[in-house]
């Protein structure tokens, strides 16, 4: 069952990018992992958002963040070919 929708989509977009401060590496990278599945599964309507997302981690300048999002943006770029 998927629980995101492109209703309450940005819902948890939101709540996700919240743990990608976490200082528990594993959930940190789990929701970035989690927002890659949102931008696929839900579709267009929310693929920019998450992207955006995903690029403003850089900014961040945390290694394991870094090195997880570019594997989501690779994962996401397959997809969508």
């Amino acid at each position: 069952m998927d629980v995101a929708t492109p209703n309450n989509a940005q819902t948890i977009i939101d709540e996700l990018s919240e743990y990608v401060n976490d200082v528990n590496t594993n959930i940190a990278c789990r929701s970035i992992v989690c927002l890659g599945e949102i931008a696929r599964k839900v579709g267009e309507s929310t693929l920019q958002t998450v992207v955006e997302k995903l690029l403003s981690y850089d900014e961040l300048d945390i290694d394991y963040i870094s090195a997880q999002t570019l594997v989501v943006i690779k994962g996401a770029w397959k997809a969508c070919k």
